[in-house]
């Protein structure tokens, strides 16, 4: 069936086609009437988002124990490779709806933690420099 529309409620996202366009209009007024009732009137029932205001962009890399269902293992190596390790948002599932750079950046250091005791290698503490 070809798609020709879209609407949005919440995390959920119908495509619908001009047989059922008439079925999701009475749906969608149903459910905007139950959510108006209990109280929550987040219901969102607009466009696509455009380019511009989509970020946080993650999921392409999927991570886990079976290199058959993933491509990295849960310290984000690459099954069959011994050098690479991906620490980007890439290996994230899902994002929520802020900013993921600090958890981003946590990752980065959790798996930086792992390269130095795979390589038994010591962490640097930088230097404070005396002042006078």
């Amino acid at each position: 069936m070809i798609s020709t529309s879209a609407r949005q409620i919440g995390n959920f996202q119908w495509d619908i086609s001009l047989l059922w366009a008439s079925w999701t209009a009475t749906l969608l007024k149903q459910a905007h009437r139950k959510l108006r009732r209990n109280g929550r009137w987040n219901l969102f029932l607009g466009q696509r988002i455009p380019l511009a205001g989509v970020a946080h962009q993650n999921g392409t890399v999927r991570f886990g124990n079976d290199p058959k269902t993933s491509a990295l293992d849960r310290n984000c190596k690459a099954h069959e490779l011994d050098n690479l390790y991906v620490v980007d948002a890439s290996f994230f599932c899902s994002s929520g709806a802020v900013n993921p750079a600090l958890t981003i950046i946590a990752n980065a250091l959790r798996v930086g933690d792992h390269l130095l005791e795979r390589t038994n290698a010591q962490r640097q503490e930088p230097e404070l420099a005396a002042t006078v």
